[in-house]
């Protein structure tokens, strides 16, 4: 798995949630090639979101 630090970015939820929910799914689906699609349902993030994160290691194999 990459490393994480170049995956972190600042999300914006209050302007548009819906392509947040979109760039994180389409990012856990490429790290995790594709084992996990559509971790966060549409509607689960909204303008009071501050935080989505995740351990590395509950992915990694090795």
């Amino acid at each position: 798995m990459k490393e994480a630090a170049h995956l972190l970015k600042r999300r914006t939820f209050v302007k548009n949630p819906a392509d947040a929910t979109r760039q994180i799914n389409d990012l856990l689906e490429d790290q995790t090639r594709p084992h996990i699609r559509n971790l966060i349902p549409d509607g689960a993030l909204d303008g009071l979101t501050k935080l989505v994160g995740c351990e590395r290691d509950l992915f990694h194999q090795g």
